[in-house]
Parts: structure tokens; sequence; C-alpha cells
């Protein structure tokens, strides 16, 4: 079989895969923190339809995998793991929303970061949108406390 001229037979990219946190874990931990880190107040509203979504969809793949859902890991298993373990999330978007909602111009970035620079300098900034960010931090807190009582 010949070679194509628009085939590309070197690398042109390289990625590199973190497996450094990689473990076995409840996917609430991944679940709360992306709902926290980017859910407002409006999707938080929603939030039962999302956890039911997700879990359709998780249901959907194991049972293409021959496996049953509710055998493994059921709703109500998932609605436990919230409670359980959604503070992760919360914590998480504490500390991570001012980067996620800041303009790229107000955070030092890793590349512009200088030998005598510390860590805390890119995480240390005041961020243009105050309001947003105690809004949308409100709204998770709420949302957390509303939920795990």
């Amino acid at each position: 079989m010949s070679e194509s001229n628009d085939i590309k037979t070197s690398p042109t990219k390289v990625a590199i895969l973190d497996w450094q946190m990689s473990t076995l874990r409840s996917p609430v931990i991944d679940i709360s923190y992306l709902v926290y880190s980017t859910g407002s107040g409006v999707e938080l509203e929603k939030f039962d339809e999302l956890l039911e979504f997700y879990y359709d969809s998780f249901s959907n793949f194991l049972k293409e995998l021959g496996s049953n859902a509710e055998e493994i890991f059921p709703y109500s298993s998932l609605k436990e793991h919230w409670r359980k373990y959604a503070l992760f999330g919360l914590l998480m978007a504490i500390l991570g929303l001012p980067m996620i909602l800041c303009d790229k111009e107000e955070v030092v970035s890793f590349e512009d970061l200088q030998e005598d620079q510390n860590f805390s300098d890119i995480i240390n900034f005041e961020i243009k949108e105050k309001d947003l960010y105690y809004r949308r931090i409100k709204d998770v807190v709420r949302h957390y406390f509303d939920y795990i009582l």
C-alpha cells in the first residue's frame, strides 16, 4: 500500500499525559469540580437534571460494555457520593474561580514566571470581576449546603 502525500510520516506534536493524580475514586470528585467550577446559580438550579443526565450517560456506556449500572453503581450511590465527596469540588472552586474568571492580562502565566518568583505569584492577584466571583462562590456554597443537609 503506497503512502499518500498528505499523510504525515513524522510526529508534529507532542502531548504529555500527567498520571500523577490518577487514582480509582468516586466520579463525584471530578463531577463536583466541573459543576462547581463552571456552573452559576442558573445551572445549579438544574443540578438534579444534570446529575440524572450524567447517570443516564454513564448507565448507557456501561450497558454497551455489557454491564448493569444499577448493579455496579446505582443512582442512589451517586447521590450518596455527592453528599460525601462534593466538598472537593467546592474547595477547588473557591481556589480556582479567580483564575477561571480573570482576564488573561490579570494573571502571570507560567511562561512569564521569572526564576525569582514563586508559584504564589501566579495565584495571588486581584480580579476585576469581584462581584461575579462572590456571586458564583455564594451560589456554589449555597448549593453544597442545601444538597448535603
